[in-house]
C-alpha cells in the first residue's frame, strides 16, 4: 500500500473433498508499531472501516500482531505505520507523508479528501482503463526477432516446465482484487500461503523422485536438467507451512513500495500502461485498430550484444524510424561464460561498451528504454542460465553492471525478466531478485503447461507457485513484484496454437494489464504480445492464416 502501509487479505478455503471450510484462527504479524483494521475497499482504491473492525491488534518487541477468526468469506485487514516512513529519496518525502495520512484516514473512517486524487498508486486500484499512445511514430518495414544466438533451443517442452519461444534470425521482435497470491515476507514481513501454492510445493512422496519434468530438448541434443530436487520442494512446502494454518489458509498480501528507483517510466500515470508487440508491429496495430506504443527486441548473440544494431543508425529501431518505448533483451555473455567470470569483473569492459552503444543509439528519444539484462535467467536455454549454488556470483554480477550502467547510461530502465516458472534452476526464484539493482521486474509469460482454454482455467492459475516456491502465476508476479516495490513489465507473452486457441487467456491477459495497470509497485507497465513468424506459426495472430483465429478476435476487441 502507499505511505508504507501492507494490505492483507484471506479467507478459509475448504479441504480437498469437503464443501465447507472449518473456521480457525488466523495470526498476522508485521515489524514495526502499527494501526490495524479490517476494511472494505471501494472501486476508487480508497477503503473504509468494515463492520467489527475494532480487533485490538497488539504491538510487542517492534512487532503488531493482528489475530482473526478465518471465515468463507474474504476479508481484507490493513497495517500502517504508526508514523510516516522516510522515503528513499529525501524529494519524495511530502508523497509518502500525503498517502501515510490518506490511507491513516481510510482505514479509521476519517476519511475526507478527494477520493479520486492521483498523485500515487493504490495497491488496491481497480481500474479498467485501456493504453494509450504516447508517438505516433512507427517503423517502416515489418519487425522481425533478432539477435538471438544460433546454438539456443527453438522448441518448447513437450511437458512442464514451461519455456518460451526463442525467436530467430540475427537482427531486431483478472487477477481480481480477491485473487489470492503467496508471498514470503517481501518488504513487509508478511508471510502469507495460497491454497495452490501448498499443492504445487508439497513435499514429493516417497514414490515420486522429483525429476519427473524437464525442459526440452536444446538444438544440439542436450537434454534439460531436473527442475526441482526432492530437498527444494520439501524446503519450499515448509516455509509455505509457517504461514498461517497451512495449505487451508488462503491470502493476498502487499507489501511498502520500498524498491529503489531505477531509470523512471516517460509519462505514464496510474491506470495506463505501454501496449505492443514483437515481430509484426503494424500487423498487430491493424488488427487492434491502433498503434503499438512498445515493442520487444533482442540482442543476444555474440557481437550484437555489445553493438545494439538494432538502435544504430540504419537499424530497425534506429532514432529516425523508432521514437517510443522499446525493450530491450541484451545477454550478459554468450557461449563459454560463466557468472563467476562475471562477478570477477571479465566482462566490464564489455558490459562498458555495450551501455555506450545503448547510449549513442538511443539518444535523447522521447519514450522509455528498458533494458533485459541476461532474461530468462531461471531456464536451462541460454548461457547465461542460473543454477543453484551461482546465487553469490550472479547478484554480485548485478551489482557490477548496475554501477557501470549508474555511471554510463542511468536513463535505462533496467529490468529483471524471469521466464514464467523455473526450468532449471533448482531453488526459489525469488532469491535471484536484484533488489536494489533494477527499475522494473520482468516475466515472459505464455499459455502453456498447463494450457487455460476457459476463464474458470485462467483465475485459477493466476496464484500458482513453481515446485521451488517461486512465482508461476501472473498474479503472484504481480505480489512479488509488489513485494520489492517494482512495477512489472510483460515482454513477452501469447497463446500457443499447439496447445489450443483461447480467447480466455487473451481476454484474461487484457483484464490484468487493465486492472492493475501503473508505473507503480506490484502495477503493469508495459507488455508486447510475441507476434514473431516462427515454429509454423504457432504464436501468430495478424497474419491471415493464423492458427489461432479465436484469440485474434478476442485481442481485436480487447486491445
Amino acid at each position: 500500500m502507499p505511505g508504507g502501509g501492507t494490505a492483507v487479505r484471506a479467507f478459509e478455503k475448504p479441504a480437498p473433498g469437503q464443501t465447507k471450510g472449518q473456521d480457525r484462527n488466523l495470526t498476522f504479524t508485521v515489524d514495526g508499531e502499527a494501526v490495524a483494521s479490517r476494511v472494505a475497499e471501494l472501486k476508487d482504491g480508497g477503503m473504509v472501516p468494515a463492520a467489527d473492525s475494532d480487533l485490538h491488534a497488539k504491538t510487542s518487541g517492534g512487532r503488531t500482531t493482528l489475530t482473526f477468526k478465518a471465515i468463507g468469506q474474504e476479508q481484507t485487514f490493513a497495517f500502517l505505520p504508526t508514523d510516516p516512513p522516510e522515503a528513499a529519496d529525501p524529494k519524495d518525502q511530502d508523497d509518502v507523508d500525503h498517502w501515510w495520512n490518506k490511507v491513516l484516514n481510510w482505514i479509521t473512517g476519517d476519511d475526507d479528501d478527494d477520493s479520486s486524487d492521483s498523485s500515487s498508486s493504490s495497491s488496491s486500484s481497480t481500474s479498467s482503463s485501456t493504453s494509450s499512445s504516447t508517438s505516433d511514430s512507427t517503423p517502416t518495414g515489418s519487425s522481425t526477432a533478432s539477435g538471438k544466438p544460433t546454438g539456443q533451443p527453438t522448441g518448447e517442452p513437450t511437458g512442464e516446465p514451461t519455456t518460451s519461444p526463442t525467436p530467430t534470425s540475427s537482427s531486431t521482435s483478472s487477477r481480481t482484487s480477491s485473487s489470492a497470491s503467496s508471498s514470503r515476507g517481501g518488504s513487509g514481513g508478511t508471510c502469507v500461503v495460497t491454497q495452490q501454492d501448498s499443492d504445487s510445493v508439497s513435499p514429493a512422496s516417497d514414490e515420486d523422485d522429483a525429476t519427473s519434468s524437464s525442459a526440452a530438448p536444446n538444438e544440439d541434443g542436450q537434454g534439460g536438467q531436473a527442475t526441482f530436487s526432492k530437498e527444494v520442494q520439501e524446503r519450499a512446502a515448509a516455509a509455505a507451512s509457517e504461514c498461517g494454518e497451512g495449505p487451508t489458509a488462503t491470502s493476498s498480501s502487499g507489501s511498502p513500495l520500498n524498491g529503489s528507483s531505477n531509470g523512471s517510466i516517460a509519462g505514464l500515470k496510474s491506470g495506463d500502461w505501454l501496449s505492443g508487440a514483437s515481430g509484426d508491429t503494424s500487423g498487430i496495430a491493424k488488427l487492434r485498430g491502433s498503434d503499438v506504443e512498445v515493442a520487444t527486441t533482442w540482442a543476444d548473440g555474440p557481437s550484437v550484444n555489445i553493438s545494439i544494431p538494432q538502435l544504430q543508425d540504419g537499424g530497425e529501431y534506429a532514432k529516425d524510424r523508432w521514437n517510443k518505448s522499446l525493450i530491450v533483451a541484451v545477454a550478459p555473455f554468450t557461449d563459454g561464460g560463466s557468472w563467476a567470470q562475471a562477478a570477477s569483473g571479465a566482462y566490464d569492459e564489455d558490459w562498458t561498451k555495450q551501455l555506450q552503444n545503448f547510449k549513442k543509439g538511443w539518444g535523447g528519444r522521447d519514450g522509455t528504454l528498458f533494458e533485459e539484462w541476461g532474461h530468462e535467467m531461471n531456464g536451462n536455454w541460454y548461457a547465461w542460465q542460473v543454477q543453484a549454488g551461482q546465487e553469490g556470483d550472479y547478484l554480485a554480477a548485478w551489482d557490477r553492471y548496475a554501477k557501470l550502467k549508474a555511471s554510463i547510461f542511468p536513463d535505462i530502465v533496467l529490468t529483471q525478466t524471469f521466464n514464467r516458472e523455473s526450468a532449471g534452476y533448482d531453488g526459489n526464484s525469488l532469491d535471484l531478485i536484484a533488489k536494489g539493482k533494477i527499475g522494473a521486474l520482468g516475466v515472459d509469460y505464455y499459455n502453456q503447461f498447463p494450457y487455460v482454454g476457459d476463464a474458470a482455467a485462467f483465475q485459477a492459475s493466476l496464484n500458482e507457485r513453481d515446485g521451488g516456491g517461486g512465482a508461476k502465476g501472473f498474479g503472484a508476479w504481480l505480489d512479488t513484484a509488489k513485494g520489492v516495490g517494482l512495477p512489472l513489465i510483460v515482454p513477452e507473452w501469447d497463446g500457443n496454437a499447439d496447445q489450443g486457441d483461447s480467447p480466455a487467456f487473451i481476454e484474461g491477459m487484457h483484464e490484468q494489464f487493465a486492472t492493475h495497470a501503473g508505473p507503480g509497485a506490484g502495477q503493469v507497465a508495459a507488455e508486447c504480445l510475441f507476434e514473431i513468424d516462427k515454429d509454423g506459426g504457432r504464436w501468430q495472430l495478424a497474419n491471415s492464416g493464423t492458427r489461432m483465429p479465436l484469440s485474434a478476435k478476442a485481442y481485436a476487441d480487447s486491445f
